[in-house]
């Protein structure tokens, strides 16, 4: 099964680590592979963000992800 990218928080400092894995892609360092942006449950909203789905945490912890925490609250990204 192919591994893909999780970013944990899909804020500004999320989109910034989308757009760097893109970029990685496109100038093949690393594979092509799925990515999905997921928040804490409590914090989730059902929605998108540049076309990718935003899901509850312990959904996408059941998946075969690699986790980028993409949170600049020190708390939260402590927490989590």
């Amino acid at each position: 099964m192919e591994t893909g990218l999780c970013i944990v928080g899909a804020g500004g400092f999320g989109r910034e680590v989308l757009d760097m894995f893109r970029q990685c892609v496109r100038a093949g360092a690393i594979p092509q592979s799925p990515a999905i942006f997921a928040e804490e449950d409590a914090q989730h909203v059902a929605r998108a963000v540049h076309g990718i789905s935003v899901l509850p945490l312990s959904q996408a912890a059941g998946g075969n992800f690699r986790f980028v925490i993409a949170i600049a609250a020190v708390d939260a990204r402590q927490r989590i």
